[in-house]
């Protein structure tokens, strides 16, 4: 389930078509997402690189909600209108990761990921984690790879 926050306003990048979402992360940091579609319908969820926001989706999200899908493009925690990671600073993969599996936990609903760069290393460890039961397929644009172990990790996988 998304929760909305008063406190948080979408900037000014934000496609007006989109409603605002909040996802509680790891460590209960906010996670700001933009949605489009219908509640019921197949979820997609876009994953931003590592120097995006969730506005990168604008014309994709709305575009994926023609072919009936409703679609979130999510902020990364420090990233956008998401909260930053407490006094610990942690930004590592695995909590970037756990921040997703969180905002899947709360959509209650098997979704399908779509990430690009950070956004899409992101995603493949969250498909990994969860499995089939949770993640109807993932989508990787051009993945970071910084380890031969985390590319072999990823092959492996497809």
């Amino acid at each position: 389930m998304t929760i909305c926050d008063p406190g948080l306003e979408p900037t000014s990048l934000t496609d007006t078509s989109a409603r605002l979402v909040v996802f509680r992360g790891f460590d209960e940091v906010l996670l700001a997402g933009s949605e489009w579609g219908e509640i019921g319908d197949p979820v997609v969820l876009l994953l931003h690189g590592q120097s995006s926001t969730r506005h990168s989706w604008q014309l994709v999200g709305p575009g994926l909600t023609q072919s009936g899908f409703r679609v979130i493009a999510l902020d990364a925690r420090g990233h956008g209108d998401s909260g930053w990671a407490p006094e610990n600073g942690n930004y590592r993969m695995e909590t970037l990761a756990a921040d997703v599996r969180r905002a899947v936990l709360q959509l209650d609903d098997k979704v399908a990921l779509i990430g690009a760069g950070l956004g899409g290393t992101t995603g493949n460890m969250v498909a990994q984690e969860m499995g089939p039961s949770w993640i109807r397929s993932v989508t990787v644009a051009d993945p970071i790879c910084t380890t031969p172990h985390m590319m072999a990790t990823m092959l492996l996988s497809v």
